[in-house]
């Protein structure tokens, strides 16, 4: 799969040390996304804790965590080996496909399951599965073929994040903004974001997969809405992409 963004470089961050053990406190507790053990530690994995994950959610959506692992219903799914999405800050998932140039009498509506019969990644047929993700959000599945252009989907002034995981050779792309036009390189680099991001830590050695698991929890925070079974039993737009 081929990758299409104006960012080619990461916005460089500082280096965080990584803590271990579970606090007493929830709002001080941080994710450890590290290289060794434990990985990706969610709050209420630690038996110190009393507070539920639906509780934390409700009251400090910025720091909340999905029902599931992330990376485990892309695997259950079958996008783990090769994944690539956009989520797009309009609801109107035809204005998503007309900014990538689909034609209308073109795009089948239809459920995941359908979409990712003809999925195959190596192709260079671009499909794509647009749904509507979240209240002000869309999402763009990147079945086969070159990714879509961010910088065209974030024009007059929508907010665009876009990610490239590759399973097969173990290789993670960063978590791209953009916005009206203009890529400001990864999510680190967005200091209106950095509420999503404060409580996760990771080192130059942490496993690719616990950096994907990461970013799909940044992006569950910044849209509201994690991956979930209903999303994947959800109906969207089938699309070629000329």
């Amino acid at each position: 799969m081929e990758t299409r963004s104006a960012c080619s470089t990461r916005t460089s961050t500082s280096e965080q040390e990584t803590r271990s053990g579970c606090s007493s406190n929830p709002e001080s507790t941080r994710i450890r996304i590290t290289s060794g053990g434990a990985g990706i530690v969610y709050y209420d994995s630690c038996p110190s804790l009393r507070r539920t994950r639906t509780e934390l959610n409700r009251s400090s959506p910025m720091k909340s965590f999905p029902a599931e692992r992330q990376k485990d219903l892309l695997v259950e799914h079958g996008l783990y080996g090769s994944f690539a999405a956009h989520w797009v800050s309009t609801e109107d998932i035809n204005e998503v496909a007309r900014r990538l140039q689909v034609a209308p009498e073109s795009a089948m509506t239809c459920d995941f399951q359908t979409a990712i019969r003809p999925y195959e990644p190596t192709s260079i047929i671009r499909l794509v599965w647009i749904t509507r993700h979240a209240p002000g959000w869309s999402h763009v599945l990147t079945l086969s073929g070159t990714t879509p252009d961010s910088e065209i989907l974030s024009l007059e002034r929508l907010h665009v994040f876009d990610l490239v995981h590759i399973g097969g050779i173990d290789r993670i792309y960063p978590l791209f903004y953009t916005y009206d036009g203009i890529c400001s390189g990864d999510v680190f680099g967005a200091r209106e974001y950095d509420s999503y991001s404060e409580d996760l830590e990771s080192t130059p050695l942490t496993p690719t997969a616990e950096l994907l698991e990461q970013y799909l929890l940044i992006m569950g925070r910044i849209t509201g809405r994690f991956y979930d079974r209903e999303w994947f039993s959800s109906k969207g737009l089938l699309c070629r992409i000329p």
